[in-house]
C-alpha cells in the first residue's frame, strides 16, 4: 500500500483531535500518501515547524501534494462523482482560488465555474448501526460526509457500532441505502 490519494474533511496531528481522526496523519508519517484533497489538510501550526503535522511536514519538504477545496465544493464534486455526473457548473467568479483551471460560463446573469466530478476507489466510513444488507444510520456529524463518500466510492467499506439483522432498523432512519455498502465490519 502506498501513494495513495485521500478525500477527506481533514487531518490533524495526535492529540489534536479525537483519535478517530488521526488515522490521515498516520499514513502520512508512514510515506503512504501522494496527495490529500481536503478543505482543511491540517490545522494552522501552533509550536512552529517541529509540533508540525506529519501532512505540514510532508506537504513542505514537497513530498505531499495538497489540493485545497471549500467544503460545499468538495460535497458537489462527490455528489456528481456518485450520480454519474460530468461534473458541475458552481456560482463563483471567474479566476477565483478555485475556479482558475475550470471551464467560465454564465447562467441568468452569474459567472460559474466547471468542477470535474470526484470518484474514489475506497471509502471508509464509520456508522451508528447498520443491517446485514449494508443500510446504514449516523450519528452527529457521521451524517455529513458519510453518504456522499459512499455515494461515489467503487468500494465501500463500513464500521458499524452494531449491526442487525434486516428489518431492524427503521427505515425512516436510514440515510445510507445499502445499494452503497460492500463490506460491514464491527466496531470493536
Amino acid at each position: 500500500v502506498g501513494n495513495l490519494t485521500l478525500i477527506c474533511q481533514g487531518a490533524w496531528a495526535d492529540g489534536a483531535q479525537p483519535p478517530e481522526f488521526v488515522g490521515v496523519d498516520r499514513l502520512a508519517a508512514a510515506g503512504l500518501i501522494r496527495k490529500i484533497v481536503a478543505p482543511l489538510p491540517f490545522l494552522q501550526d501552533q509550536g512552529g515547524a517541529e509540533n508540525a503535522s506529519a501532512v505540514e511536514s510532508q506537504w513542505r519538504s514537497g513530498a505531499l501534494e495538497i489540493e485545497v477545496i471549500p467544503q460545499g465544493v468538495l460535497a458537489e464534486r462527490l455528489r456528481a462523482g456518485g450520480a454519474g455526473l460530468g461534473g458541475v457548473f458552481l456560482p463563483e467568479p471567474s479566476g477565483s482560488s478555485t475556479g482558475e483551471a475550470g471551464e467560465s460560463r454564465t447562467f441568468a446573469g452569474v459567472d460559474h465555474v466547471f468542477h470535474p466530478p470526484l470518484k474514489a476507489d475506497f471509502a471508509l466510513l464509520k456508522a451508528a448501526a447498520a443491517d446485514t444488507m449494508g443500510n446504514l444510520t449516523y450519528l452527529g456529524a457521521q451524517r455529513n460526509w458519510n453518504p456522499v463518500m459512499a455515494m461515489a466510492a467503487s468500494v465501500t467499506v463500513v464500521e458499524a457500532g452494531q449491526i442487525l439483522e434486516p428489518g431492524g432498523l427503521d427505515p425512516e432512519a436510514v440515510i445510507t441505502p445499502g445499494i452503497f455498502v460492500n463490506r460491514l465490519v464491527p466496531s470493536l
